[in-house]
């Protein structure tokens, strides 16, 4: 009989969440590498080193790579001939999970219902899947998943008659319409066969597979980890906390000029200043890559949810948003001496509800990953305005552009609160424009012709 303290299994659980979003392995970074070697678009090569980059950064400066550090599902295959001592093998995981997140500079994302949207503070508790097996060790692996990839899981019952071709379409469907709205490095786990109670575990086990020999082992414990980028099974639970009254005051921008047409750099990027006039949007077109100078004010669903209550009853908002940017990010804490922690974007979507009443009241312009509904592409028309695109998966490097942060209203959402953020040269690139350009959509024609 091998006996394992349960301060041995938090301490390993603790370096693996911190390990999972400041080091990507090796064989991802290789991916990268051999993307760049194939890819013949100057912005996918440019995406690509700027993702390999942001690698570097996140593993030297321990900055998270994603501003999403995901939940944590931990899988553990605990030997037979294993006795855990000082207290409950499932609440030193947790009390690891705890210490990663804290301890590291990690965004807690777990709420503690669906319904009240309470955050548990430490991103507790972990989603912890265990397996007898014979001898003598304790193996964990642990996978921290982002809200993106969770949102964009599925599960299917097929009937005996589909048979594996019905698995392939049913792979290729979900591959299809999950499209850009998971940061990459993206990883699809496929699981397949037995109940409903049985599967809904392993398309995450799939994704979650061994890759290197442990690096650490004490007392016969065995330990991995993996940061996954994946697909969704149930519900996504981002940070949210009891709504308290807002700020009274109402932050504005300071003008940036006259509003004159935006101007093209010799590099070929556009230089963009809020607050944006009509005239700024008419001149920017899906595709253009943009440089933002001047501030951005962060919202995500939380915040959204408060505003649109004012909107509906007329009342002012906490910010005055005509002619601002909002940037959809929920930033992880800064370390000392760091104006932010990582700062990439949230799927858009998830605000596509809220959009068109803010576009009405003079909002210029989003920022967010993935692909937005037709009802905002017709608000974005209707009201000019425009929606760009920041690299998913790049919050490292984003986090450099952030020069102030302020936090301006909510403050008790945490990292849904309401900031207005100082950036320089903030990198981003239209996706959709005023006139209906889609370039995700004229994308995939693209690809669809050179594939045919």
């Amino acid at each position: 009989m091998r006996t394992i303290h349960v301060s041995a299994i938090t301490d390993a659980v603790k370096k693996l969440c911190m390990d999972a979003n400041y080091e990507l392995e090796p064989d991802v970074l290789r991916a990268f590498d051999r993307a760049l070697a194939t890819e013949r678009s100057p912005a996918g090569k440019q995406v690509l080193e700027i993702l390999k980059a942001n690698a570097e950064l996140a593993k030297t400066k321990k900055i998270p790579y994603c501003q999403d550090t995901g939940f944590v599902v931990c899988f553990v295959e605990l030997g037979q001939d294993v006795h855990v001592e000082g207290g409950l093998l499932t609440d030193a995981i947790n009390a690891g999970i705890r210490a990663g997140y804290t301890e590291g500079y990690l965004r807690a994302s777990i709420v503690r219902s669906p319904f009240d949207r309470v955050n548990t503070g430490d991103n507790t508790p972990g989603v912890i899947h265990a397996e007898l097996v014979p001898g003598g060790t304790l193996r964990i692996q642990i996978m921290a998943k982002g809200g993106g990839c969770e949102n964009r899981s599925k599960f299917k019952m097929l009937t005996p008659a589909e048979g594996v071709e019905g698995v392939k379409a049913w792979v290729l469907e979900c591959i299809r319409t999950a499209g850009p709205d998971a940061c990459p490095p993206l990883i699809a786990g496929v699981g397949v066969g037995g109940t409903f109670e049985t599967r809904r575990g392993r398309p995450r086990e799939g994704a979650a597979r061994a890759r290197q020999p442990p690096r650490h082992r004490p007392a016969g414990l065995w330990r991995r980890h993996h940061r996954a980028r994946h697909p969704r099974a149930d519900l996504s639970l981002p940070h949210h906390q009891p709504a308290r009254r807002g700020d009274d005051r109402v932050p504005r921008a300071p003008a940036q000029g006259s509003g004159a047409v935006i101007q093209t750099a010799a590099d070929g990027i556009k230089e963009v200043s809020p607050p944006l006039s009509d005239a700024d949007v008419e001149a920017l077109a899906a595709g253009d890559r943009v440089r933002i100078t001047g501030t951005l004010y962060t919202a995500r669903d939380a915040a959204h949810a408060r505003l649109q209550p004012l909107v509906d009853a007329g009342r002012p908002l906490p910010i005055d948003v005509r002619g601002q940017i909002i940037y959809y990010t929920g930033p992880s804490p800064a370390r000392p001496g760091h104006v932010v922690g990582s700062v990439g974007p949230t799927t858009g979507g998830r605000m596509d509800k809220f959009t068109p009443s803010l576009l009405a009241l003079g909002l210029k312009g989003t920022i967010g990953k993935g692909a937005r509904s037709q009802l905002v592409k017709d608000a974005l028309a209707r009201h000019k305005a425009v929606y760009f695109g920041a690299i998913g998966g790049a919050g490292a490097v984003l986090s450099g552009f952030v020069k102030k942060l302020e936090v301006v209203a909510y403050e008790d959402l945490g990292t849904e609160a309401i900031r207005r953020l100082e950036v320089e040269g903030f990198p981003v690139i239209v996706i959709n424009d005023c006139r209906g350009g889609d370039l995700y959509q004229d994308g995939m024609k693209q690809y669809s012709r050179e594939q045919s």
